[in-house]
């Protein structure tokens, strides 16, 4: 199924549906519609630790995580979870200096709660190599979350990483090969706002045919060496999600949690829905009205985007 760039695609089944997200790793409530970000919170399998402290986050997103850096306190909180009832979990942490996120440590913790209970894990998985993989598989974690950069300039210089656009294609195409659900994530911006191999890394991930995927922008975050430098400008954004919409014409994409949220940027989340977007995560009043007004089947969903991994689209469309 192929998506124009123009207006509201009213004559496409697809587009007359959209998930909305919220996890509860932040205070999100509209109230209008009694939606709230809880159920899925977020853990941090290193605490604060990053070896990196990529120039856009520079640790301070683990903040906001719930610590869990041993493996009986990863299994005290996984306990916790499930006790309140949550649905799921995302597993993230810092990085090692090469890139990835230290698995090996709390793998048999994860994997033990995936075997003996039904809670949702998505994993965030930095840079992956073909023991990793494995060992995601090994695991059998609901979804594999991984970021791609297409430009060696912007990996070098704001994620302090020795590696090559290529090497986070082979990591994608690593996890989809083994078998892992994976949705990679694309950073718009993630070069001082710059779009720098994003078009790239969108024909990668065209090429790797996942099932779903995400659409992320930088975000000037405080405390970090970004923290005063410009998003990239909503047109640039808004012709890029068109073409993401349109290359990706078969997997189910997501605007992600990652993503300014000034007044100008309420627009993305609109033209998000007009370009048949799947899901958007933490979406603002205005978006949430915007499909209403256009009759679409809206769903509001407390977990993490990730969860389209799970959908079909055939089944969706009835076939």
């Amino acid at each position: 199924m192929k998506f124009s760039s123009g207006a509201a695609l009213t004559s496409d089944p697809l587009r007359k549906k959209v998930s909305f997200f919220a996890t509860s790793n932040y205070h999100y409530e509209i109230a209008p519609y009694c939606f709230k970000g809880t159920d899925f919170p977020v853990v941090s399998i290193t605490g604060r630790w990053c070896a990196l402290r990529c120039k856009h986050c520079n640790a301070r997103i683990l903040e906001r995580m719930i610590p869990a850096e041993t493996p009986d306190k990863l299994r005290h909180v996984l306990d916790q979870i499930r006790l309140r009832g949550n649905k799921g979990v995302v597993i993230s942490g810092g990085s090692n200096r090469d890139g990835s996120v230290p698995l090996k440590h709390v793998a048999s913790v994860i994997e033990e709660v995936k075997r003996g209970s039904d809670l949702k894990v998505y994993l965030h998985t930095g840079l992956v190599d073909e023991d990793q993989a494995s060992l995601i598989r090994w695991m059998k974690v609901d979804a594999a979350l991984c970021d791609v950069v297409g430009d060696e300039e912007t990996i070098a210089e704001v994620l302090a990483i020795d590696a090559k656009p290529e090497d986070m294609f082979r990591g994608m195409r690593l996890l989809l090969n083994y078998g892992v659900p994976t949705v990679p994530h694309l950073v718009v911006g993630m070069n001082h706002g710059k779009i720098r191999g994003e078009h790239r890394a969108l024909r990668a991930i065209a090429d790797a045919n996942p099932s779903a995927a995400a659409i992320v922008i930088m975000t000037p975050y405080p405390g970090t060496p970004f923290e005063d430098e410009s998003p990239p400008d909503v047109k640039s954004v808004i012709e890029f999600m068109g073409e993401a919409r349109r290359t990706l014409s078969d997997t189910l994409l997501a605007l992600g949690c990652m993503r300014p949220r000034t007044e100008s940027y309420r627009q993305v989340e609109i033209s998000a829905i007009r370009f048949g977007y799947d899901g958007l995560v933490f979406p603002s009043k205005d978006a949430i009205d915007y499909a209403v007004r256009e009759g679409m089947d809206v769903k509001f969903r407390n977990e993490c985007c990730a969860a389209l991994v799970e959908e079909n689209r055939h089944h969706e469309l009835g076939g």
